[in-house]
């Protein structure tokens, strides 16, 4: 092995790869607000688009050099994308607000209809795309990450679409828990990769939920018991240990973005935002909950998260946020039943390409990556198989940065085949290394991001510049959906490459990683108030929670903590 002076070359390679992946990142997220995404007009199944209206929407939603916005799946992609990283002109900024509560307003108008096959209008064009399931799988995960959207009636229709669609068994694979993008299409890594995205989305709400409920209950019992022994009567201390309270549950929300409530107001008090977590449990329940029929996916989900009335009247405040989490985690584990058929599938895709490779056949490398990306996020990344899958894959990235992409997703009736996009399968690639104890070369990760350049459309003057197909037309025009995944798969690399870097300087030294430490700051006593006030300083209690929230990798502070002097320059 390597000392950490033989590895500084290398270390320095990857972090000016990691400067190059970080500045294209923010060129595509400038590149996408740009402008306003104006999403194509919804229409219902069978019936005609407007001609007026079409040529009304297209006035407004034409940009010089791009592509008139899509499909579902454009627009899903889109909203993860608007979501993900903030423009740095304010117009931008605009803009992608604009953006989000449109692409919101139009997903969230899903009606059960629209998940079946698309039918074409009268001129033969498709109003919607002819991948439902895919669409479905992609729609669940950008409601599941906005915030008060995980439950809507929309995201609900996709989790049961995709529920219906790991539960049917179909030639030629026989097998449970493996999706198609439609009917006709054979089932593939890729897309059983985005359903279980989709349902890990959807998880994870319910996990943050809970953890929410948690922090509630016990800031609630301990507000309480702060009235009960008169404390809170002591001025200086309450102002100073109210503050401190208000910053330390902002802190532990940041690290929550996921939620049924889309915001929670710091203002009320914890009690309150409690019994809002209980009365939105209820009433996803109430709304979505058929006794009559549990086995079914969204009933059966939806009686899971009623909360009973008892727990609701709960005395011990610390006991009931404990009661609910505990109920919401339950919920959490039906959804997480369901990826568990996902895992063998992805073995048998594993097996199939390594025995191609053992027997000298053209490995799909595009189906590989994306099965070991399923198999990890859905089980456990240090399984065997998953560094078998590497160990096949990493020599396989061709000198122009890409892997062998042969079985489509779908296939259109005029024999077109769709595959995965090749900057999709750089994403995958980028996770798969982020996950595993892997040490990519810098030559390497040259050509990992060789496709950014080869399929990035000439720089337009105002409009931007986004991405095209690969390879590009000759007439290339920059494409939103390319675009939102070129930003998602660079945010993929910027964080492969994080972790590459952290891998080769710690192994140099003796650490403890930030979940591994007992960060409970919320349990002390901070006897400083007092006296922090009358220097009019800020307790320490506050400096901790910065610290905290630094290793808990929350959003950036807009204090940095260093201090700037003449003579020196900042230090960490």
């Amino acid at each position: 092995m390597k000392t950490l002076d033989e590895q500084i070359d290398d270390i320095e390679k990857l972090d000016a790869l990691r400067n190059k992946a970080r500045t294209l990142r923010q060129e595509a997220i400038e590149a996408l607000t740009a402008g306003p995404y104006k999403p194509r007009p919804r229409d219902l199944p069978g019936t005609t688009l407007n001609k007026k209206a079409l040529a009304e929407w297209e006035g407004k939603a034409g940009r010089p050099g791009w592509d008139l916005p899509g499909d579902d799946v454009e627009k899903a992609e889109m909203l993860r994308a608007l979501a993900s990283h903030e423009p740095k002109r304010e117009e931008s900024k605009k803009n992608q607000k604009e953006s989000r509560q449109e692409l919101i307003k139009d997903l969230i108008s899903i009606k059960l209809a629209d998940l079946d096959d698309s039918a074409s209008d009268s001129s033969g064009e498709r109003l919607l795309d002819s991948v439902p399931v895919f669409r479905c799988a992609m729609i669940l995960q950008a409601l599941a990450e906005t915030p008060g959207q995980a439950f809507s009636e929309a995201a609900l229709f996709c989790f049961d679409r995709i529920v219906q669609e790991l539960n049917e068994v179909t030639a030629p694979d026989w097998m449970e828990g493996a999706a198609r993008a439609s009917k006709r299409s054979q089932a593939t890594a890729f897309v059983t990769g985005e359903c279980a995205r989709a349902l890990l989305a959807l998880e994870t709400v319910l996990r943050h939920t809970a953890a929410a409920a948690k922090l509630f209950g016990k800031e609630a019992a301990r507000q309480s018991l702060a009235s009960a022994t008169g404390l809170d009567k002591v001025e200086v201390w309450r102002t100073s240990e109210e503050k401190f309270r208000k910053h330390s549950i902002e802190v532990s929300l940041n690290s929550l973005p996921y939620g049924i409530i889309a915001k929670f107001d710091l203002e009320e008090s914890a009690f309150k935002s409690l019994n809002r977590i209980v009365a939105e449990l209820n009433r996803i329940s109430t709304a979505f909950g058929r006794p009559e029929t549990p086995q079914a996916p969204v009933e059966r989900l939806a009686n899971a998260l009623h909360i009973d009335p008892k727990i609701a009247l709960e005395s011990d405040l610390e006991k009931k946020g404990e009661k609910i989490a505990e109920q919401v985690d339950v919920a959490a584990l039906i959804i997480h039943d369901y990826l568990r058929p996902m895992e063998k599938f992805a073995e048998s895709v594993i097996n199939r390409e390594i025995a191609s490779s053992h027997q000298k056949d053209l490995v799909d490398g595009a189906e590989l990556v994306f099965a070991a990306t399923l198999l990890g996020s859905a089980s456990d990344w240090k399984r065997p198989k998953i560094q078998a899958a590497f160990t096949v894959l990493y020599p396989l990235l061709s000198t122009d940065g890409r892997l062998l992409s042969i079985r489509p997703f779908d296939v259109h009736e005029k024999g077109y085949r769709l595959n995965a996009a090749t900057l999709g399968v750089a994403r995958h690639m980028a996770e798969l290394i982020a996950n595993l104890d892997a040490e990519p070369e810098p030559e390497f990760v040259e050509r990992l991001m060789l496709p950014f350049e080869s399929t990035r459309v000439p720089a337009a003057k105002k409009s931007g510049s986004g991405w095209t197909t690969d390879p590009q037309p000759r007439e290339p025009k920059s494409l939103w959906w390319l675009t939102a995944i070129a930003l998602d798969a660079l945010d993929a690399i910027v964080r492969m490459l994080d972790e590459a870097i952290n891998r080769r300087v710690l192994r140099n030294f003796q650490v403890r990683q930030p979940e591994s430490l007992d960060r409970k700051l919320d349990d002390l006593f901070y006897p400083d108030h007092g006296l922090a006030a009358a220097y009019d300083r800020e307790s320490v209690a506050f400096r901790l929670q910065q610290l905290r929230e630094h290793a808990c990798r929350g959003p950036a502070n807009k204090d940095p903590l260093y201090i700037l002097t003449k003579q020196a320059s900042p230090a960490a």
